[in-house]
């Protein structure tokens, strides 16, 4: 495991001690230490949260293969309103820049 990744993990264990497991930063937090995750890692998270059904279905795929989904597909299976999971998305791309945006001529849609 990577130096960035513990101290990532590190951080958010902090946050949420200090804020709580469900404050917007804590969360955020968690964005940063699955950015650094190392692949074995972010593989056993997606595929438990396939088992547990947390995902909705993909919208398309990237030429990797990487499932893409849309604000509306994520509202959904959350059962928020597409506002608040925009208002979320907004503030990820302001922490994490445009590594996170997809451009839509990249995707490729599910048939």
């Amino acid at each position: 495991m990577s130096p960035e990744f513990l101290r990532a993990a590190e951080h958010h264990a902090a946050l949420a001690e200090q804020l709580g497991p469900e404050h917007p930063d804590v969360m955020m937090a968690m964005v940063a230490v699955l950015e650094h995750a190392p692949a074995s890692l972010k593989e056993t998270i997606r595929a438990k949260a396939v088992e547990l059904d947390l995902l909705p279905e993909p919208d398309g795929y990237l030429e990797d293969g990487s499932p893409v989904f849309s604000l509306e597909a994520v509202a959904a299976k959350l059962g928020a309103p597409v506002a608040q999971v925009e208002e979320t998305m907004r503030a990820l791309l302001a922490m994490h820049g445009d590594g996170l945006a997809i451009d839509g001529a990249m995707v490729h849609r599910r048939q």
